[in-house]
C-alpha cells in the first residue's frame, strides 16, 4: 500500500496525516508562566533575546532529532530555551509545532520563565540555566477531564505495568533517545497503548526518577479513566485506549489507525480549527488596539476547512481538489478518495449514520467493503468577514460569531 511503495521519498501519506493532526492540535494542552518570576517589558534587551532564541528553536530542533537546547545573550541578559518534539513525529510536524508552540509562549506568557506543551511538542526558555537539572513539576491537561471512567478496577494495573516497562526502556535503551511507545491486549477487544519521553539533557537515572514520580501523578489523578496524560519539564506520560502514537513497525495497519483518529476526530478539524483561528486573531487584535493605545478597525476572514465543500465536491466527482497534492502525488488516488469516502462518513448529519471507532478501523482495514454513501455533514464553518470596533470581546457571539461545541458519537 502507500506507506510500502513510497518508503524511499521524503514525504509518505501518514508524515502528510500526521502533520494534519497537527494542525488539528494547534493549541496547546498546557501552558506555564511563572508567577515567582518578573514580567519582560516589550523592547528590553531580554525580549529581543528571547526572539532570537525562539527564532533559533524553531530552525534548529527538527534538525536535532527533535531535541535541541541553547542559550543567547551574555551576563545578567542571558537567557537559556529548550524544545523538546515527540519521538514519533516527523522533521516537517516537529519544526511546525515548534514554530506555533514559540508564538504562543510569547502571546500567552510575559514572564522570564515559562514551557508550553502541545500534542507534538513543547519548548521552554528561562532566564536561569535549566540544561541537565531534573525538577518535576507535574502538570494536568484539561484533557484528562474528559476522558472516559473505566469500571474494572484492574484497570490500571494492566497501565501502569506496560507504562513502567516502557518507562526502564526509554531511560536505559540508548537506541530508542528516551522516547518509548507500547502496547498490551487488555481484553478480547481492548488495547491499552502507552507512551514515555524524557528530555535528553538529563541523565538516564534522573529520567528514570522523573518516570516514576509523573506514574504516580497518573494513578492519581487518571486510575479510573481509560486515558491520561501528565506533563512535565523533563518527561511526560501518557496512555489511552487507542493509538495515538506513530507505530514504529511499519506496516499498512499503523496508517490505517492514523486516518482512524484523525477521522473521529474530525471535529477538530472543522469547529477547533475555527475557533482556533477566531481565539488567535482575538488576541492579535487586543494586542494590537493595546499597543496602539486605541480601538482597533480590523477586517478578518476565517477559512478553515470547509467539510460540506468536500461533501459537495465529491458528490460532483471533484474530491481530488479538495485534497492536498503531495497526497495525490504519493499515494494511489483509489486510497485518497477511499479516505475522504470514510471521513466524511464520520460527520454525517445524524448521529446514528456515523461510524463507531471500531467500525472506522474494520473499513480503513479492509478495502473490499463498501462504502454507504455520505449524506451532508453535520456542521460547515464558512467564511466571515466583521468590522471590530472598540476592544474585542471575550464572547464572540456579541459580533454575531458564534462557536459551537459538538460532541462526537
Amino acid at each position: 500500500m502507500c506507506s510500502q511503495r513510497t518508503k524511499s521519498k521524503n514525504t509518505t501519506v501518514l508524515d502528510m496525516l500526521f502533520l494534519m493532526l497537527t494542525l488539528a492540535s494547534a493549541e496547546p494542552h498546557f501552558t506555564f508562566c511563572s508567577d515567582t518570576t518578573a514580567n519582560y517589558t516589550p523592547g528590553s534587551p531580554f525580549e529581543k533575546n528571547l526572539k532570537s532564541l525562539l527564532e533559533s528553536l524553531s530552525s534548529d530542533t527538527s534538525l536535532k532529532d527533535g531535541f535541541y537546547g541553547t542559550s543567547v545573550g551574555n551576563g545578567s541578559d542571558s537567557l537559556f530555551g529548550q524544545a523538546l518534539c515527540r519521538g514519533d513525529v516527523t522533521p516537517k510536524a516537529c519544526q511546525k509545532c515548534v514554530v506555533n508552540a514559540s508564538q504562543d509562549i510569547t502571546e500567552e506568557c510575559q514572564s522570564e520563565d515559562a514551557i508550553i506543551w502541545y500534542e507534538l511538542c513543547q519548548i521552554r526558555y528561562s532566564y536561569q540555566m535549566f540544561f541537565s537539572s531534573m525538577v518535576y513539576t507535574g502538570k494536568y491537561p484539561d484533557s484528562n477531564n474528559m476522558e472516559k471512567n473505566v469500571s474494572n478496577q484492574d484497570h490500571f494495573q494492566v497501565v501502569y505495568s506496560l507504562m513502567n516497562e516502557l518507562s526502564e526502556k526509554a531511560a536505559y535503551d540508548a537506541s530508542n533517545l528516551m522516547f518509548a511507545t507500547g502496547k498490551v491486549k487488555y481484553s478480547q477487544s481492548e488495547t491499552i497503548f502507552g507512551l514515555v519521553q524524557c528530555t535528553r539533557d538529563i541523565s538516564r537515572d534522573n529520567c528514570r526518577s522523573c518516570f516514576t514520580q509523573a506514574l504516580g501523578d497518573l494513578e492519581g489523578r487518571c486510575k479510573y479513566r481509560e486515558g491520561g496524560t501528565v506533563f512535565s519539564r523533563n518527561c511526560n506520560v501518557r496512555f489511552e485506549m487507542y493509538p495515538f502514537y506513530k507505530d514504529p513497525k511499519g506496516g499498512k495497519w499503523k496508517m490505517w489507525v492514523v486516518v482512524a483518529v484523525a477521522c473521529a476526530s474530525s471535529i477538530l478539524v472543522a469547529v477547533l480549527t475555527g475557533s482556533y483561528v477566531l481565539h488567535r486573531w482575538q488576541r492579535k487584535a487586543k494586542q494590537i488596539g493595546d499597543e496602539k493605545g486605541q480601538s482597533s478597525m480590523l477586517n478578518y476572514s476565517l477559512t478553515p476547512v470547509n467539510t460540506t465543500m468536500a461533501w459537495q465536491l465529491r458528490n460532483e466527482g471533484h474530491e481530488l481538489e479538495f485534497v492536498d497534492p503531495l497526497l495525490t502525488e504519493q499515494c494511489p488516488t483509489l486510497e485518497v478518495l477511499r479516505c475522504i469516502h470514510i471521513a466524511l462518513l464520520c460527520v454525517q448529519e445524524d448521529p446514528a449514520e456515523r461510524p463507531t471507532m471500531s467500525n472506522v478501523v474494520v473499513l480503513l482495514g479492509s478495502e473490499s467493503i463498501a462504502l454507504p454513501e455520505p449524506s451532508k455533514p453535520a456542521f460547515s464553518v464558512g467564511r466571515a468577514a466583521h468590522h471590530i470596533d472598540q476592544s474585542v470581546p471575550e464572547d464572540p457571539s456579541v459580533n454575531q460569531l458564534t462557536l459551537s461545541g459538538i460532541s462526537a458519537r
